[in-house]
């Protein structure tokens, strides 16, 4: 909501000046949250002219903490500095994040508030400046890396080891100065050592299950997570690694995901080599087809112009029902390399079985014997013939 436009507070040239080349946001307001004074720089980040801020009132540009603000206006005393995290709205709708310093003073018998503000990621960078930033923030990562319960090492960008907490010294039994120079392979081995290094490389993360060794002989189950921490434009990375044991549950978890990633592995394998004979049965069923194709027409040619009691004609009838056979024989192998669409008629399913049958005495060894038993009763389907001799082969 706006207001009417009132007089901003009398400020002398020098402290105009001052104001207007602040490197932060500064509005003064009343209890009320009628804005009286802004410098440059708050008008330049909200997007309002001076003019146009000193018409509005606080809460027309904070997006929080509207109902509380006047009470805790009220709660300031001179000299108090109160710092909120708070949130400006833009005069083009959008918003940002800030950090408010708060303070309060009186000036001609009224009491004022000075609020200095910077967008939230401009103050937390500058408090990373500060010596006391630096100090406090190594002393709570070195007690979070050392009191961390599970097993971290830091290695540099060749693979070897910088450091090590605690809880790795446990787990593998390596002191700092046996680590010193040495890579993950001297409890991974070479080859696993390869892998991790390999695909860190080139993604900069790498999360998997490996067996270590530690230095009294023990073999460990260990979920590994391991990522790239760039510490500078021109500086080479470093690597944190993670470092889990599996037990129990867990344990059991892992090798029965190990087991069907090995069974999966294996059936893609023949699932392959499936494929590739399903390809290959199609190319000779093609080809087979091609030289059936003249059999039969020479066949149903003679046969045409011999009489039924000719001696030559029941030779070319056999020569044909053979011809006829092995055009099926190719349906089957279509069928086989997936090439062939299914075709639906009504077949007997007796039949058919008989049919197979007679056809895979055949090609079985003679030690085997197929006994067909058929159900009298047995009614026809709806069905691809060639397809249902596939499925019972």
């Amino acid at each position: 909501m706006s207001r009417p436009a009132t007089s901003s507070i009398r400020t002398n040239p020098l402290l105009r000046a001052v104001l207007d080349h602040t490197a932060s946001m500064v509005i003064v307001h009343d209890l009320a949250g009628r804005i009286v004074e802004a410098n440059r720089y708050a008008c330049d980040l909200l997007g309002y002219t001076r003019d146009e801020l000193l018409a509005l009132s606080v809460r027309d540009i904070e997006e929080e903490h509207r109902m509380t603000l006047g009470d805790h206006w009220e709660r300031l005393t001179p000299g108090q500095v109160e710092v909120l995290q708070g949130t400006h709205r833009h005069a083009d709708g959008s918003t940002f994040p800030v950090e408010v310093h708060l303070s309060a003073f009186e000036f001609e018998e009224q009491k004022l508030v000075c609020a200095t503000c910077r967008p939230a990621v401009e103050a937390r960078e500058l408090a990373e400046e500060s010596p006391h930033y630096r100090r406090l923030d190594r002393q709570i990562f070195q007690r979070i890396f050392e009191k961390a319960t599970e097993a971290i090492a830091i290695i540099d960008h060749e693979g070897r080891y910088l450091r090590q907490n605690r809880a790795h010294l446990n787990l593998l039994g390596y002191e700092d100065a046996e680590l010193a120079g040495k890579t993950p392979a001297i409890h991974l081995g070479p080859a696993a050592f390869e892998q991790v290094a390999g695909v860190l490389a080139k993604q900069g993360r790498y999360l998997g299950v490996h067996t270590s060794h530690t230095k009294a002989g023990e073999d460990l189950r260990l979920e590994l997570s391991a990522f790239e921490v760039r510490l500078g434009p021109n500086q080479a990375p470093v690597f944190v690694g993670i470092k889990r044991p599996l037990v129990g549950r867990d344990l059991d978890h892992q090798t029965r995901a190990d087991d069907d990633r090995r069974q999966l592995e294996e059936e893609l394998r023949q699932a392959g080599k499936m494929e590739v004979l399903g390809r290959l049965a199609a190319g000779v069923a093609h080809d087979f087809n091609n030289l059936l194709t003249p059999i039969l027409g020479y066949a149903d040619s003679e046969l045409s112009a011999l009489a039924e009691d000719h001696p030559v004609a029941g030779s070319l009838r056999q020569i044909r029902q053979a011809a006829v056979r092995g055009r099926e024989l190719t349906q089957q192998l279509l069928t086989f390399g997936r090439k062939r669409v299914l075709h639906l008629e009504t077949i007997d399913l007796g039949e058919t079985v008989r049919r197979v049958a007679n056809m895979l005495r055949r090609v079985i060894p003679g030690e085997v014997a197929i006994e067909v038993k058929i159900d009298p009763q047995t009614a026809t389907i709806d069905g691809d013939e060639v397809a249902m001799e596939q499925i019972l082969m």
